[in-house]
């Protein structure tokens, strides 16, 4: 019995017209042959099972085919099927995830030395290259750059982003692309004819999905398809032995989550559950599909973007038919985040539930362009009130106010029975006296203003008209105090442009300013300015403040020292009225610019001032210890006591 060779193996690719869906390679290296423009490294990129060993061995029989360097290799010559059968002893091929130390490389060097021993070329193959050490890549460095002349590097990776840049720069890079569904179906459909095995292009599309585009793993899958079908490879079968959940689960899900109707969908995933499949990937089919939905909806049947049949497309369609594509682009990102969930939970099950129920919810919420359609119609609604009739209150209509003529029959109607008669009213005016007028309802009506739509004004009644108007007192004017004048700017100050400062009748803060800390006023002005009610200090740069310093006060004066160029910063605040509000005192302010070492100089010399009092205190501490006071009086001598540096450093 001869030993089985996998599909995968067995019709692995012999030439360049060979290899799906990576025609951009191959059409370079092919080209690049032709134009005698060989270079001396290459780096294959790509994810598994798409080529890139495949096209590094085509690339060597191209170069030592006896007939070569051709685009074409023969596949007949010795040469072509000792690389084919890997017995040559020109073509090197390295595994770097298990040769991947320095020595390895050391020996590979030197290797590379040597001259062929039949061939053109000696090419070197480093599979998954990333896996090298450091020193690994730093040894190979050199001989990558500048190669013997009859040396030809390939090297091919999954993840390029751990290759340091400086073997990236010395190699032509080709990234190997996924395979399209399309082509990975017609390939899977050729080696079935050629093995002789029916299959369903729907059983074929299953295999597909589930490899996004490996060559190598829809060879797999395929493999076990035909060993494990009795017959003819169809969908049910594929799906069954594959794990993968029934279509009609996944549209009914999609379709409820799509409605809202929550309690369907966690059924139809318990169904799912209980038959045995992975909720992980159920959950991840209807991702797909709702992924498949939203771009059915903004692009329409674009083939390139949809890896589905014209069946599955039409089913999508009619689910989708009454959704916006920009609830579905919603739904789509809170299911992203549910399937992460779900990925790291210790409970996928309820995790899978949760999900469903809060894209359920979401297709209830009310998004953002329904509501601002919302409110547009509003605004035309309320457009159109604009216009409305002068009897916009009939209630008030039908109560008018009172003439003399009621008023009169009013008051004798009220009259007490052996009481004076009032005026005589005309018989025609008189009302039967079972038959008493209610008094009016009295209607509160809003002022105008307050109502959204415009009133017009009625002409008044006749009896109104007859009625004399009563007079109205006008108002007396109210006499507007004169404006306050502004006293002159101090010369050497800037005018300020934020609210005057506010005098008090507080004592001043530091009475005698020749003997107070000139640093510890300004900072307290500093403070005294973020403590305004105003905010004074809410738009400003505090460290630029924080930098300032008071240079000397002499006889009123105050010299403020500022870093060369913040004049222009602080032209806002008139920093003489707001150390006059500050200190209480009738002092001038003169700035003068200084550079930023004079501040800092004398920053330092603060900070230095206020050391040499905490080493002062610290010591005056230290000599009141009873401990200190008994040696005192033991041995009678004078003694002294040392600060260690760290205890002097002030706190943040």
């Amino acid at each position: 019995m001869t030993a089985y060779l996998a599909l995968a193996r067995k019709y692995r690719p012999q030439s360049f017209e060979d290899i799906v869906g990576q025609q951009h390679v191959s059409g370079t290296l092919q080209s690049a042959i032709d134009a005698g423009r060989i270079h001396h490294a290459y780096l294959f990129t790509g994810i598994r099972g798409i080529g890139k060993t495949t096209c590094a061995r085509v690339l060597a029989k191209a170069l030592n085919c006896q007939e070569g360097p051709t685009p074409n290799p023969c596949n007949e010559c010795l040469s072509c099927k000792e690389i084919t059968a890997g017995r040559s002893m020109d073509v090197m091929e390295l595994d770097a995830a298990s040769n991947r130390g320095i020595d390895d490389i050391r020996e590979l060097r030197e290797g590379v030395r040597y001259t062929t021993a039949r061939d053109r070329f000696k090419v070197v193959i480093i599979d998954e290259v990333h896996m090298l050490t450091e020193a690994a890549f730093n040894a190979l460095l050199k001989t990558l750059e500048e190669p013997p002349p009859h040396v030809r590097f390939v090297l091919a990776t999954t993840d390029p982003q751990k290759i340091p840049a400086t073997i990236l720069s010395r190699c032509q890079r080709f990234d190997f692309r996924r395979v399209s569904a399309a082509d990975l179906v017609s390939h899977l459909q050729r080696l079935c004819t050629a093995e002789k095995v029916e299959a369903d292009e729907a059983a074929l599309a299953v295999i597909v999905r589930q490899t996004q585009g490996s060559v190598r793993d829809s060879l797999s899958l395929l493999d076990q398809l035909i060993a494990a079908s009795k017959g003819k490879l169809t969908v049910d079968w594929a799906k069954e032995v594959l794990g993968v959940a029934d279509r009609r689960w996944v549209l009914e899900s999609l379709s409820a989550l799509l409605k809202g109707d929550a309690g369907k969908a966690i059924m139809v995933l318990r169904e799912v559950f209980i038959s045995g499949y992975d909720v992980n990937l159920f959950v991840t089919e209807v991702l797909t599909n709702l992924r498949h939905a939203m771009v059915l909806k903004i692009a329409g049947r674009n083939r390139e973007l949809l890896d589905l049949s014209e069946g599955e497309i039409d089913e999508l369609q009619v689910i989708t038919r009454e959704t916006n594509p920009y609830d579905l682009h919603y739904y789509l990102q809170v299911m992203l985040k549910a399937v992460e969930n779900i990925r790291k939970s210790e409970f996928p099950l309820f995790a899978a539930e949760e999900a469903l129920v809060r894209v359920a919810s979401a297709s209830q919420t009310v998004q953002i362009p329904a509501l601002i359609q919302r409110l547009a119609d509003l605004e035309q609604k309320i457009a159109r009130t604009q216009a409305l009739p002068p009897g916009l209150f009939p209630a008030a209509a039908k109560s008018p106010p009172q003439t003399a003529e009621a008023q009169s029959k009013r008051r004798n109607s009220e009259a007490p029975a052996g009481g004076e008669a009032g005026p005589a009213v005309p018989q025609s005016a008189t009302a039967p006296a079972e038959q008493e007028e209610q008094p009016a309802q009295e209607i509160k009506l809003l002022p105008a203003e307050e109502y959204p739509i415009a009133h017009e004004k009625v002409a008044p009644s006749a009896a109104e008209a007859e009625q004399p108007a009563e007079p109205v007192e006008e108002p007396a004017p109210v006499e507007e105090p004169p404006p306050m004048e502004e006293p002159p700017p101090i010369e050497g100050t800037v005018p300020a442009q934020g609210p005057a400062p506010q005098r008090t009748d507080a004592p001043p803060p530091y009475p005698d300013l020749a003997e107070a800390d000139l640093a510890e006023v300004w900072k307290g002005l500093v403070a005294f300015m973020r403590e305004r009610s105003d905010g004074l200090l809410a738009t400003v740069d505090s460290r630029l403040f924080e930098q300032c310093v008071i240079g000397g006060y002499d006889d009123g004066v105050v010299t403020v020292v500022i870093p060369s160029g913040a004049k222009a910063a602080l032209k806002d605040y008139n920093l003489e009225a707001l150390m006059q509000d500050y200190l209480r005192l009738p002092v001038e302010v003169r700035i003068r610019s200084s550079r930023k070492s004079l501040i800092d100089d004398s920053l330092a010399h603060d900070r230095k001032r206020r050391k040499q009092e905490r080493r002062e205190k610290l010591e005056q501490e230290m000599l009141d210890l009873p401990e200190a006071r008994h040696v005192k009086d033991l041995f009678g001598a004078q003694f002294k006591v040392k600060v260690h540096e760290d205890a002097l450093e002030e706190e943040e």
